[in-house]
C-alpha cells in the first residue's frame, strides 16, 4: 500500500531523482497539499532533514536520452506560477516523460498532445479538469521544446522501458481483430478493425 501511494506521488509530481531533496519551497505545488508524502516532503524540507530514497523506486525512461516533462519545463526557467497548471495538464494527458509525447519515431510530437481531450495510460493519474488557459499554456511550451513543425530537437533513442502513455492499439489474442482506444465523453470508446477493416464502435463506462 506504502508503495503504491509512493509511486502515486511521483506521477503526481513527474520530478526526478530523490524528490524529498528537491526544493519544496518552489515544487511543492506540484504535489498535493495534506497528502502523506507531500506533507513529508513540506516538513523534511523545513526542518532540514534528508531522506533518501534507493534509485530502483525513481522514475526510468522509457527511451535513451528520454527527459521527464515538468525537468524540461523547469529549465526553460518558466514562471513559478505556471509549473502547476502545465502539470495539471500533463496528468489530463496522462504523460511523464518526453517520450510519451511523441510518435514511435521519437521525435514528433502527437497531435492529441495539442488537444483537450484525456490521455490514456497502463498507470494512475489522478482526474483533471485543466482550464481553457491551462491549455494555451501547454501548447506554448510544446511549441517551445520543439520545431514549427512539432519535431524535438533531439530524437530520442531505442525504448529501455515501457512509457506511461497508452498507444492505445491492441490486437486480439488470435490476431484478427485490431482495436483502437480513446476516451469520448469520459468513456472508453473502442473503434474495432475486423477482417474486411471495416471499423466498428464501442463504448464502455469507465
Amino acid at each position: 500500500m506504502m508503495r503504491q501511494a509512493y509511486e502515486a506521488f511521483l506521477i503526481e509530481v513527474g520530478l526526478s531523482g530523490n524528490v524529498f531533496q528537491r526544493n519544496f519551497a518552489k515544487l511543492g505545488i506540484l504535489s498535493t497539499p495534506g497528502t502523506w508524502f507531500s506533507n513529508l516532503w513540506e516538513l523534511a524540507s523545513h526542518l532540514g532533514v534528508s531522506i533518501s530514497t534507493d534509485s530502483k523506486y525513481h522514475l526510468k525512461p522509457a527511451r535513451i536520452g528520454d527527459e521527464l516533462i515538468n525537468e524540461r519545463f523547469l529549465s526553460m526557467d518558466m514562471e513559478e506560477s505556471d509549473l502547476e497548471p502545465l502539470n495539471r495538464v500533463r496528468k489530463h494527458k496522462k504523460v511523464l516523460f518526453l517520450s510519451d509525447l511523441v510518435h514511435c519515431d521519437g521525435t514528433t510530437i502527437r497531435s492529441n498532445m495539442m488537444d483537450n481531450s484525456e490521455g490514456l495510460s497502463p498507470l494512475w493519474f489522478p482526474r483533471e479538469k485543466p482550464t481553457k488557459k491551462a491549455y494555451e499554456l501547454w501548447n506554448s511550451a510544446l511549441g517551445t521544446i520543439s520545431s514549427a513543425g512539432l519535431q524535438l530537437q533531439t530524437r530520442l533513442g531505442s525504448f529501455v522501458n515501457k512509457g506511461a502513455s497508452d498507444r492505445n492499439w491492441f490486437i486480439s489474442e488470435d490476431g484478427n481483430n485490431l482495436y483502437h482506444a480513446k476516451v469520448v465523453d469520459f468513456e472508453d470508446t473502442y473503434t474495432v478493425y475486423v477482417g474486411n477493416n471495416q471499423p466498428c464502435s464501442t463504448r464502455r463506462k469507465r
